[in-house]
């Protein structure tokens, strides 16, 4: 019963706000804490380019974001593929490990996929970086929740982050054709 409350507080927070940047940043910080986890970490697939990236990350190390992978690459690829999610309490020795991961430190690693309209477009992922980091099978579900709502918040905010860009580019180009419309009237 407690899980489920500090649960819906997590989707309440995650979704009193339709920022990218904050979404994301809430959604990291609250499945670390939710799990105890050290850092966290969402993985986003881009389907156009065929890559994974690692836009966001609460308590890991900056570079991190930089990382690039091939779709199907690292267990983030795996996890977005199959739509399972995965636990690791042995990160660096599984054959599909980044190598930018293992050299951050990671030892444990539980990933949940972000799931939308029946299509998989990322992961979740909470890290352990202690040698005596354990995640357990409780611990996956707790996560499970969180990235089924999770996953709408970030559809949410994405789809806001478009419409506000386009609206100003309609604003601009109504701005330039009436301009356009002033200057022949003279």
């Amino acid at each position: 019963m407690e899980d489920l409350r500090i649960i819906n507080n997590i989707i309440k927070d995650v979704s009193s706000t339709l920022d990218l940047e904050e979404v994301l940043h809430r959604i990291t910080k609250s499945a670390a804490e939710l799990i105890n986890g050290d850092g966290a970490s969402i993985a986003i697939l881009d389907e156009e380019k065929g890559v994974i990236t690692y836009p966001h990350h609460y308590r890991m190390p900056e570079k991190l974001k930089k990382v690039v992978a091939r779709k199907g690459e690292g267990l983030a690829g795996q996890v977005i593929e199959t739509k399972k999610s995965i636990i690791l309490n042995d990160y660096p020795s599984h054959p599909r490990a980044l190598k930018e991961f293992v050299d951050a430190g990671l030892k444990v690693l539980i990933a949940v996929p972000l799931i939308s309209k029946g299509k998989a477009f990322g992961t979740l992922g909470v890290f352990g970086l202690k040698e005596e980091s354990k995640f357990f099978e409780h611990d996956m579900e707790l996560l499970e929740g969180v990235g089924k709502e999770a996953a709408v918040a970030i559809e949410n905010a994405r789809l806001y982050q478009e419409i506000k860009e386009f609206r100003e580019i309609l604003e601009q180009k109504v701005k330039e054709r009436t301009r356009e419309l002033e200057e022949k009237t003279i």
